[in-house]
C-alpha cells in the first residue's frame, strides 16, 4: 500500500492513500478503490471519553441527549461504548466533525463498521449522513437528509438505505440482528457499474442502482442510537472505517 498515513496518539488513521487496500478475505472484495487518491478514516476507539468537545481539532464530535454517555471500554484493541439514559427516546450521536465524504457517481466509496447492541428495541444508524443530527426522532431525521448506511427501527430487521434529502431507497437486508452479538456491516459504491453493495458479515445482501436516491450532499460519519422503551441500552462499536476517492 502506498500511503501518507500517520497514526496519531489515539490510534486513529486520517489518511490520503493510493493503491490496493484492505481486501476482505471473507467476501473477496476491496474496501477501497484500487487506484487514485482517497481520503480514509479508521478508528479503533481507544479514547477515554467522548463529549461535545472531544478532539475538537480532530475526528469526532458528540451529541448526548440526557444523562447518557459515550466512552471507551476496557477491551483489547479498543471499543466505543454508547449508553443511553433511562429516559424514553433518549438519544446519542457520535459524528465526524465535518462532512469529509462527498458522493460522486464517478468515484468509489467504502464504509465498514463492526458493532452490536444489547437490545433490538432501539433505533440505530451506522453510516454517512449530513451532520450534525441533533435529537428528536433520530432515524426519521437522518433519513430525511443525504445519507447512506445501515439502520434498525425498534425491531431486529437490519435495513440498508440510500437517500438524497427528498427520497430514499430503503431495503431489508434479510438479517435479523441478535441482541449483544457483533455484526460487521460494509457498504461499497462502485464507479464502474454505478452500484451500491451492502454486506453483512462478509455476505452480499443488497445491490442498489437507484440513481434517484444517491446522496446529494457532502456527508460525515454518523453513529446514532436512540432507546425505545426507557431502558439504559448499550451499543458497542469495535471499529469504523471509511474511504472515498477524491
Amino acid at each position: 500500500m502506498a500511503s501518507s498515513s500517520v497514526l496519531n496518539q489515539y490510534g486513529k488513521s486520517n489518511t490520503i492513500v493510493s493503491g490496493p487496500l484492505h481486501r476482505n478475505a471473507a467476501s473477496n472484495f476491496y474496501l477501497v478503490p484500487q487506484s487514485g487518491r482517497h481520503v480514509e478514516i479508521f478508528d479503533d476507539f481507544i479514547h477515554s471519553s467522548y463529549s461535545a468537545t472531544i478532539d475538537g481539532e480532530g475526528t469526532w464530535g458528540a451529541t448526548i441527549d440526557s444523562g447518557g454517555a459515550i466512552t471507551s471500554g476496557p477491551v483489547a484493541g479498543g471499543v466505543l461504548v454508547m449508553t443511553t439514559d433511562t429516559t424514553d427516546d433518549d438519544d446519542l450521536q457520535l459524528h465526524s466533525h465535518d462532512e469529509w465524504f462527498s458522493f460522486d457517481s464517478g468515484k468509489d466509496l467504502s464504509f465498514e463498521i463492526r458493532a452490536k447492541c444489547d437490545n433490538t428495541n432501539v433505533s440505530l444508524f451506522y453510516g454517512l449522513c449530513e451532520i450534525p443530527i441533533v435529537g428528536g426522532d433520530a432515524n426519521a431525521t437522518i433519513l430525511a437528509e443525504s445519507c447512506v448506511g445501515f439502520h434498525l427501527d425498534e425491531d431486529a430487521n437490519l435495513y440498508f438505505v440510500t437517500g438524497n434529502d427528498s427520497s430514499v431507497t430503503d431495503t431489508d437486508t434479510g438479517i435479523d440482528v441478535v441482541a449483544d452479538t457483533y455484526n460487521t456491516m460494509t457498504f461499497t459504491y462502485s464507479a464502474n457499474d454505478k452500484t451500491w453493495r451492502a454486506y453483512v458479515d462478509g455476505v452480499l445482501k443488497v445491490t442498489d442502482s437507484a440513481v434517484a436516491t444517491n446522496p446529494a450532499s457532502e456527508m460525515g460519519i454518523l453513529i446514532s442510537m436512540r432507546n425505545g422503551d426507557g431502558s439504559a441500552n448499550i451499543t458497542s462499536v469495535d471499529y469504523v472505517y471509511c474511504s472515498a476517492e477524491m
